[in-house]
């Protein structure tokens, strides 16, 4: 009877341990850093870094990626899009076009108090997913309302990707997101556009085999 006193008090004492372990310790991933918070008192205490840590169990902790993670608004399911993100940009000169975008980020880990009051506790797979994905769309198309529909589809497709990657950067730091790459890696344009593009390239063509002759 003692023996089963004692393996109950043993087995009791390893449960709490247990729990105890569980709810007093967070661990952090690689490329992650965390905010420490609670509901009374809000943020608490220093950024946690990678690795395993003490807490108070009435703590609570959001983590958010420090290293850069890819993301992806496009046609076909890809990392980060699950359904058909792809979406419409202008250009100068009155047409639109389909676009899918691949972008990198990560958040700044000097800026994360910051970050998780602005957006009100949100973790960074939340924030990505509620604003930065629709943010992305609209500064894409800030930009490219500037550039005419030839310059998008044709020899000035880089300087597009390099005009909306400096766009989006100034508007996301602000919030503490650094954008690390923007490109447009699909534009497809309508039937009729295309017909255009290709008929202006051929007579173009015909030019400059007319000059040599």
């Amino acid at each position: 009877m003692n023996k089963f006193k004692i393996g109950t008090t043993m087995l009791t004492g390893l449960v709490v341990a247990g729990g105890l372990f569980v709810t007093c310790t967070v661990r952090i991933d690689p490329g992650y850093a965390g905010i420490q918070y609670s509901l009374n008192n809000g943020i608490q205490g220093e950024v946690l870094n990678q690795g395993l840590h003490l807490k108070s169990p009435f703590m609570k902790v959001t983590s958010y990626s420090v290293a850069t993670t890819q993301g992806n608004l496009s046609k076909d399911k890809k990392e980060g899009s699950k359904d058909d993100d792809s979406f419409m940009i202008a250009t100068s000169d009155g047409k639109t076009v389909e676009v899918d975008l691949e972008y990198s980020y990560h958040f700044n880990v000097e800026d994360l108090p910051a970050t998780f009051t602005q957006f009100k506790g949100q973790s960074g797979e939340e924030i990505e997913t509620t604003f930065m994905r629709g943010k992305l769309k609209t500064y894409a198309n800030d930009v490219s309302s500037k550039f005419s529909v030839l310059d998008i589809y044709g020899e000035k497709r880089t300087e597009l990707n390099a005009a909306i990657l400096e766009y989006a950067r100034e508007k996301f730091a602000e919030f503490g997101i650094i954008i690390d790459s923007i490109n447009l890696s699909r534009i497809e344009l309508d039937d009729q556009t295309a017909k255009a593009i290709q008929d202006k390239i051929n007579k173009q063509q015909e030019l400059e085999a007319l000059k040599v002759e």
